[in-house]
């Protein structure tokens, strides 16, 4: 996974919104559906950052990002 995301060229546009999904896909084993339906307010980044996700079975979780995830992510919103 790391050899994937190191291979990503994030000086472009759409290589920093690969990169940022990839990661957040790997950090938080979620499915695509999950993802690809997870609004901004979904996604808390503070001392303690986590995203909430909605998925199969109506089924909701909290998953804890890693703090690179976060920065990433954080950088992203920007």
């Amino acid at each position: 996974m790391e050899a994937i995301l190191a291979s990503i060229d994030r000086t472009q546009w759409r290589g920093r919104r690969d990169y940022a999904l990839l990661l957040t896909l790997y950090n938080t084993g979620a499915r695509v559906s999950e993802i690809s339906t997870l609004q901004r307010n979904q996604i808390f980044i503070a001392s303690k950052s986590y995203v909430q996700l909605h998925g199969k079975g109506r089924k909701d979780r909290v998953v804890p990002l890693w703090p690179r995830t976060a920065r990433i992510l954080k950088e992203w919103f920007r």
